[in-house]
């Protein structure tokens, strides 16, 4: 049986990594317990990229223009 953690009814599997944004807009990194010496997978360091990105106001607003020009399927 797999050990699940839970947090306000989100259920994150032990082993992913995520960026979660709540109501108020603030984001949280979450990350499983990497080995000392694994290397976090391209990915997760992806997430890492665009957290620290996500202070900058101004590449924030060019991301947000961009979606709202991407065609819709």
């Amino acid at each position: 049986m797999t050990d699940i953690s839970t947090d306000h009814g989100s259920v994150l599997p032990p082993d992913a990594a995520a960026l979660v944004v709540d109501a108020s807009g603030d984001i949280s990194f979450l990350l499983p317990d990497y080995p000392a010496t694994a290397e976090v997978p391209r990915m997760v360091q992806l997430l890492a990229a665009v957290l620290l990105r996500s202070r900058d106001e101004e590449w924030v607003e060019e991301m947000l223009a961009d979606l709202a020009d991407a065609p819709r399927s």
